[in-house]
């Protein structure tokens, strides 16, 4: 029941209405006839109507964001009446917060109204501010999203809407055995006696890695072990016993993998975090785990600034429109009729029939993201020296496994941005269409989208989004001459400018708009093999951005 307009993907003008009902007395004859028997000289009960005016159909990648408009329901509706419409947060509302009934997503076809029979509603009622969520219970927090909603809804100032942490700063059992296994590989008696040559800058390399995922090391550990398998001598058959060494790790045929309860595998999927989120560090003696930022030299976000993706909210703040004639719920598919019909502005005792003025929108932004490859062949970092090899990109593509979106944090009671919003968490979506990749096109004709909701950002605040893709192809080099091996995960990193967000008042994220971002990759020598802290400014970009809102803006961004 979804519709959706050019400068945003809110429904149609779904509204509340007041229904009608039978009245008697208050002062007056004309009164006597016209007010509602259940007035109590403070509110009077009516029947509430939430209307929906288009059948429609729509996941965190299609579904779960009501991308192709199919409604989802809706589930914790609060209604909170005001005199006037608030504009401060300090606006005391009248009477208290009323809580209506859940939605399902199976409306009637001919009205697509939801009656409430019997809602008290305070007399002086000129505005009201309406909360929700869809009501989705099937999926995970990756698929339909995440918030942390308030438990008091009383006081509009102390209402806040926050990201929900996917896990903690703890270091994982798996995390420290895997860098125990790797501490163990750059200490093999092999590495001291080999001297200057092959192994030393291969010991080198390693020691540069900074990235502790299992599918990752396990990667890098059979980067290492084929490259020993060239050397002669007992230094590389030592190197190579430590590999196997590892806990449960298993050799077929120069293949490595992990056992049957290995210790070492499944980490950070465990604790449902990207590849790229598990990172380690050398100390000049062993790899250390890196679980929060600000303890060594490496540029890494803390585990719990991770967010699952924004649920889809609603929210509406407006004025209310009142008849003191009963309105035919049958006609609630033409909205706009409706309200136009209503000439009263405020809640009266004599009143049949209520209103809200505005539509009810999304409290949250979306993004949508395609990716592709700028051409079939783009360069990589060979070394720390910038010797460019090619990578050749393979028809099928790079699988997308995720977005990773910086720039988020709480919002307050109108789904902005609070003072004290830092914009330190980053979410992780996971959840992908299917056939997410990227692939060499000249265009982007044909391209797989992926939604992702997220909450509205701070104005003048550019934001940096990672795509985690899946390399395919052969070993290559990324930022700064690190392996991205065969098999294992890397990032890059786009920059959405606030600038060009003209129309939204340069935020980056608005309520109820749709940011469309479209990533060009221009080459791989900015690839990161760890995931970055996405809050940093100076960041190694490696992609392009055509970046543009429903309403129209559109803007080409070359990053090399």
């Amino acid at each position: 029941m979804k519709k959706f307009y050019n400068r945003n993907f809110a429904y149609g003008a779904a509204a509340l209405l007041i229904g009608a009902v039978s009245f008697t007395a208050c002062s007056s004859e004309d009164e006597l006839s016209n007010t509602n028997p259940t007035y109590d000289g403070e509110s009077v009960k009516t029947q509430f109507a939430i209307n929906i005016p288009a059948a429609a159909k729509t996941r965190m990648t299609g579904e779960y964001t009501q991308q192709d408009g199919n409604f989802l329901g809706m589930k914790d509706i609060k209604l909170i009446p005001f005199a006037s419409m608030p504009a401060l947060g300090t606006e005391s509302n009248l009477g208290s917060v009323i809580t209506l009934g859940n939605i399902s997503d199976n409306l009637s076809a001919t009205s697509n109204a939801k009656v409430y029979n019997d809602v008290a509603i305070p007399v002086g009622t000129g505005a009201v501010i309406l909360y929700g969520q869809a009501n989705k219970e099937a999926g995970t927090n990756f698929d339909k999203g995440a918030v942390t909603m308030p438990s008091d809804y009383s006081v509009l100032s102390n209402i806040k809407f926050s990201p929900v942490n996917i896990t903690t700063n703890e270091t994982d059992a798996k995390a420290t055995a895997l860098a125990a296994w790797m501490t163990s590989v750059a200490n093999a008696e092999g590495w001291d006696a080999a001297g200057e040559g092959t192994l030393k800058d291969l010991r080198d390399e390693f020691l540069k890695t900074t990235v502790g995922s299992s599918n990752s090391v396990l990667c890098l550990m059979q980067y290492l072990y084929n490259a020993l398998a060239k050397e002669d001598g007992a230094e590389a058959t030592a190197i190579k016993a430590a590999i196997k060494a590892g806990n449960g790790v298993v050799e077929s045929d120069g293949k490595l993998s992990y056992g049957e309860g290995s210790s070492l595998a499944g980490y950070p999927e465990n604790i449902n975090l990207p590849d790229g989120a598990a990172q380690v560090v050398w100390n000049s003696t062993k790899f250390d785990v890196v679980a929060a930022s600000g303890n060594t030299g490496i540029n890494v976000a803390s585990l719990d600034s991770y967010v699952y993706p924004a649920a889809l909210c609603y929210y509406v703040n407006s004025n209310v429109k009142t008849a003191d004639t009963e309105v035919d719920m049958d006609a609630a598919s033409d909205w706009t009729a409706i309200v136009g019909s209503m000439t009263g502005s405020s809640v009266a005792p004599t009143t049949r029939s209520i209103a809200i003025e505005q539509p009810i929108n999304y409290g949250v932004g979306r993004l949508s993201t395609q990716v592709k490859f700028g051409a079939q062949r783009v360069p990589d970092s060979k070394d720390d020296g910038h010797n460019s090899s090619v990578v050749e990109i393979p028809g099928e593509g790079f699988k997308i496994t995720g977005i990773l979106i910086g720039g988020q944090g709480e919002v307050g009671w109108n789904y902005i941005p609070t003072a004290t919003t830092t914009g330190s968490k980053t979410i992780y979506d996971k959840s992908m269409t299917e056939g997410m990749c990227a692939k060499y096109s000249s265009d982007f004709t044909g391209a797989i989208t992926n939604y992702t909701l997220a909450f509205e950002t701070e104005s003048n605040k550019d934001v940096n989004v990672a795509i985690e893709l899946v390399n395919g192809d052969k070993d290559f080099y990324g930022k700064d001459g690190m392996i991205i091996p065969a098999g294992g995960k890397f990032y890059l990193v786009g920059q959405l400018e606030s600038s060009a967000a003209t129309e939204t008042g340069e935020k980056i994220f608005k309520q109820d708009y749709n940011t469309i971002a479209k990533f060009n990759i221009t080459n791989l020598k900015s690839a990161y093999n760890g995931l970055p802290d996405l809050r940093t400014p100076s960041l190694q970009l490696g992609m392009s951005v055509d970046l543009n809102w429903e309403k129209g803006h559109t803007f080409d961004v070359e990053i090399k």
